[in-house]
């Protein structure tokens, strides 16, 4: 049972489900990310440190970060907002995470469909968020392996 499943069987309050969701530390999703992809993360992720940005209260770390191999042949671009090490919201334009975890983090409320900047224009123009019920059919929260360099930039407390 993943963690949306658990909290609609188990809900007190809409605001309390969503509270709870929105309470990612970052420590917890690289945890529930599989050893393979941490492993691409740390071995074939080529960063350069990203820009940070402000965000109200927290961080937006903005990267583009280009892995070798890569089955796309391009950098890749997204961001993470957090404060502390407490993930607030997460984009990555990678094939993975749209395809995978897009739909789901954005029912978590650790994604959105209104990006913010110039993120928008790197969906897919015919990009229409749909439950992964192939690639995700457990609907699982975990990050892709570009989310997880970031965490090389991002301090926790």
């Amino acid at each position: 049972m993943d963690l949306i499943d658990y909290l609609l069987e188990n809900s007190s309050s809409m605001e309390e489900d969503l509270r709870l969701l929105n309470e990612y530390s970052l420590k917890k999703l690289v945890n529930q990310t599989d050893n393979g992809r941490r492993t691409r993360a740390d071995r074939q992720v080529r960063t350069q440190p990203p820009r940070v940005t402000d965000y109200g209260d927290y961080e937006m770390v903005h990267f583009n970060f280009k892995a070798y191999p890569s089955r796309e042949q391009k950098r890749h671009k997204g961001y993470m907002i957090h404060k502390d090490g407490d993930v607030q919201q997460v984009f990555c334009d990678c094939k993975d995470f749209l395809f995978r975890l897009y739909y789901v983090m954005e029912k978590g409320g650790l994604a959105t469909y209104d990006l913010p900047d110039d993120y928008g224009r790197l969906v897919p123009p015919n990009f229409k968020p749909e439950p992964p019920e192939i690639t995700n059919t457990k609907h699982d929260v975990f990050l892709c392996k570009h989310l997880l360099a970031v965490r090389r930039y991002v301090n926790e407390k």
